[in-house]
C-alpha cells in the first residue's frame, strides 16, 4: 500500500517477536531494495538465507544485489 514506515514498524516488532520470521524478513529486504538501501537489504537477504537456504528467489534476490552493489564500488 505504499505505507512503507508503518510497514517497516510491524516487521521490527514481528521480528522482535520471531527473529526467524522470514516472511518479515523478505518484505523487508523487498521493501529495503524498493528504497534504494541495498546494503541493508542484502543484509535482510543474509538473514534470511541464513533461517531458509534453499529458496532460490532469495538466493537470485542476494546474487543481484551482490553483483550491483560490487559494480558499485569499482
Amino acid at each position: 500500500m505504499g505505507n512503507y514506515r508503518k510497514s517497516m514498524s510491524d516487521i521490527n516488532r514481528v521480528l522482535a517477536i520471531e527473529p526467524r520470521h522470514f516472511g518479515a524478513l523478505a518484505g523487508m529486504a523487498a521493501m529495503l531494495t524498493s528504497a534504494g538501501k541495498d546494503e541493508l537489504a542484502l543484509r535482510a537477504w543474509e538473514q534470511f538465507l541464513a533461517i531458509y537456504p534453499a529458496d532460490r528467489r532469495a538466493q537470485e534476490q542476494l546474487g543481484e544485489l551482490e553483483e550491483k552493489l560490487a559494480g558499485d564500488r569499482t
